[in-house]
């Protein structure tokens, strides 16, 4: 069956892949894009690819720093004066800081 030795083919590239070289992939695709693919195919990928990595930011910040955290999506702003549609929030767990950020009205 072709399908199953592309698949097991695709199975041992990726157990071989060092989690380093997968991230670096996923930073990449967040990035770019990565290979051939339709303008909204590589939008998507690109858009999943970078929710991981602030995610895992995020979860970094928080776990080995003790930031507590929060990804906020800006409304209703001009990419043309910021690209970026998402703020990665952290102030130190405790502070003033982390006690205006947890409250803060987030809709």
């Amino acid at each position: 069956n072709l399908l199953s030795e592309q698949q097991q083919q695709h199975q041992d590239t990726f157990e071989h892949t060092s989690i380093e070289a997968m991230y670096t992939t996923l930073a990449k695709v967040a990035d770019v894009g990565l290979g051939p693919q339709t303008p909204t195919e590589q939008r998507e990928h690109q858009r999943r690819a970078k929710r991981i990595v602030e995610l895992d930011r995020l979860a970094n910040a928080y776990e080995r720093y003790g930031y507590d955290v929060s990804l906020v999506q800006i409304r209703r702003h001009d990419p043309h004066i910021y690209g970026k549609g998402d703020l990665l929030l952290g102030a130190k767990r405790r502070s003033i800081s982390a006690s205006v950020l947890n409250n803060l009205a987030i809709i």
